[in-house]
């Protein structure tokens, strides 16, 4: 919430994301939102030139969050799935560090993509809305596992967090912690030694980026921001113990690094 406005309502129209890793989602696609009806209108005047997604393509999409479901569910992630993704980050091995990496098309697009040219298909609507009924709960415990990073984090002074939500955290959400410390390899490596299952954020700095020279402006907080955020999970399945053990890994780092 921004100024007693929810996020989506601020301007003249809200984009949400329904991608596969969002907190609602429909395999690929997203949501428009907006009170101005002659804006949505001509958004579904737009919209319905289009051809829905063709199913293999929903399918593939399918496969992939049930491989993603079956790799990272503990009795597979726990003996297999982590060692083979903790291997790759401390050898550097970029075959499989980008299978867990995002933005990696770094170009410049200069007109809207045909694949993003698809209509929303029934199926992926009803997914989404039978999801929202337990959107708010699903809100509230990631917002406590948030609690309980900020409350085990705050007095690490190298580390910068969060601020502290006025209203106590109700209105805000937490799809990760996110954390920023300006030596992020060395604590990812520290964090993967000591048997942690946790990411670096990848989304870049488009300032710096080759792609959008043209556009070039400094802007030193968005570059500190891209090189050294750290995501803690939060996910309503992720048990507290491990939030505790996260903690107690993080501090145990700046203990032994202290001076």
């Amino acid at each position: 919430m921004e100024k007693e406005k929810y996020l989506g309502t601020i301007g003249d129209a809200g984009i949400f994301s329904l991608g596969m890793y969002k907190n609602i989602n429909s395999w690929y696609g997203g949501v428009v939102v907006s009170n101005n009806k002659e804006l949505i209108d001509k958004i579904r005047f737009e919209i319905s030139r289009y051809n829905y997604k063709k199913p293999l393509f929903i399918l593939k999409k399918i496969l992939k969050g049930l491989m993603l479901d079956l790799f990272t569910f503990p009795p597979i992630f726990r003996p297999l799935t982590y060692w083979i993704f903790r291997y790759g980050f401390l050898h550097g091995i970029s075959r499989i560090n980008q299978l867990v990496e995002i933005e990696l098309d770094l170009k410049l697009k200069d007109k809207i993509p045909s694949k993003y040219l698809a209509r929303y298909t029934p199926f992926q609507a009803r997914l989404a809305f039978s999801q929202l009924g337990r959107i708010n709960e699903e809100i509230a415990v990631r917002n406590k596992k948030a609690a309980l990073y900020r409350e085990g984090l705050r007095n690490i002074p190298e580390l910068v967090l969060p601020s502290e939500p006025e209203d106590g955290g109700s209105l805000y959400v937490y799809p990760v912690f996110p954390i920023q410390y300006k030596n992020r390899l060395a604590l990812l490596k520290w964090l993967m030694l000591n048997k942690r299952d946790i990411a670096a954020q990848h989304l870049k700095n488009c300032a710096d980026l080759e792609a959008f020279s043209a556009f070039y402006r400094d802007c030193p907080i968005a570059r500190k921001t891209a090189d050294e955020t750290v995501l803690l999970p939060t996910y309503p399945r992720y048990p507290d113990s491990e939030i505790r053990k996260n903690i107690q890994v993080i501090r145990s780092y700046f203990q032994i690094n202290a001076g």
